[in-house]
């Protein structure tokens, strides 16, 4: 089972993709269904993977902004009106880009580690 690692240049960067051989798939379905199996899960759909198929990222549910009328954080993930709670992850985007939000994730998370423990 070989894994083809895929550099593929973007506009604000380059990523890397990990494309797997149909084999492995095979196998993590597998193991996900023993799994979803022994959690109780009755019905399992498979939907086919292709070069058509997708995954989803749920983005927005927690919007960031300063006006606590227009979103739930403010610029540093604070929940607005909660002293010591935050939101760090793709809810907090005000709007969804067309590309993996990982690293701009990891960049938020960056950027809340340093408003919460300043060097």
């Amino acid at each position: 089972m070989t894994l083809f690692v895929v550099l593929a240049a973007l506009m604000t960067g380059a990523a890397l993709a990990w494309v797997a051989r149909p084999l492995l798939a095979a196998r993590a379905r597998d193991v996900a269904d023993r799994l979803l199996a022994e959690a109780g899960v009755k019905d399992i759909v498979h939907y086919p993977q292709d070069s058509n198929s997708f995954a989803a990222h749920h983005m927005g549910t927690c919007r960031m902004s300063d006006n606590p009328d227009n979103g739930v954080v403010d610029r540093n993930c604070r929940v607005h009106g909660c002293a010591n709670l935050y939101a760090i992850g793709a809810s907090v985007f005000p709007t969804v880009g067309a590309l993996q939000p990982s690293l701009t994730v990891a960049a938020l998370a960056l950027r809340a580690a340093d408003h919460l423990c300043p060097t």
